[in-house]
């Protein structure tokens, strides 16, 4: 089969190729090289501050290959989805809210309307510059979820090499690493 860049059947095989032929040690596959679509503006596809791939029943694994988003993860576990459908993030401004502060960029994950079947793993990354004093060990990460609702989520993981907090979740909305507030007095 020929394949161009703009042919669907193609991009799905090359995908689902690339999810279950990961590298040994990478869960669920390796992140994607991520297609344009015929569903989202092909400009607003090719900037660096948007990622997305349609995604199954079988899950996939969604990572931006460099920009400002760089960092930023998606896991999606086998059966967190019931139909195929497009994961899309793109870069936004800070969260807002009263204790915390963003310590990296913030990203529009969608679909934010509806859980997941099953928890998927969020990873976003910070920046070590935006920590307070008490370094990484302050992280959370702030979601807010359509409808307004802005949580901040403390059972994270951190990973100080690459600089990132995963935290595991039903749902997407805007995803950002924070530390406690400064005008808190409980961050630095």
């Amino acid at each position: 089969m020929a394949c161009s860049r703009s042919s669907l059947p193609c991009l799905l095989a090359i995908m689902t190729l690339a999810v279950a032929c990961g590298p040994s040690g990478s869960p669920g596959g390796v992140p994607l090289a991520l297609p344009d679509s015929g569903t989202v503006d092909q400009a607003e596809t090719r900037t660096p501050e948007v990622f997305k791939a349609l995604v199954g029943a079988d899950g996939g694994d969604i990572a931006p290959i460099g920009g400002p988003l760089e960092g930023f993860r998606l896991v999606i576990p086998a059966g967190a989805l019931i139909a195929e459908g497009w994961i899309k993030c793109t870069q936004v401004g800070d969260v807002k809210h009263p204790l915390y502060a963003g310590a990296g960029p913030a990203a529009h994950c969608t679909p934010d309307d509806a859980p997941f079947e099953k928890e998927i793993q969020i990873t976003v990354p910070y920046d070590d510059a935006k920590l307070p004093a008490g370094g990484a060990a302050a992280l959370s990460v702030l979601q807010l979820i359509d409808g307004g609702n802005v949580e901040a989520i403390g059972e994270v993981t951190v990973d100080l090499n690459a600089k990132t907090v995963t935290i595991s979740n039903y749902h997407l909305g805007v995803l950002q690493a924070a530390k406690v507030a400064p005008t808190t007095g409980r961050g630095g």
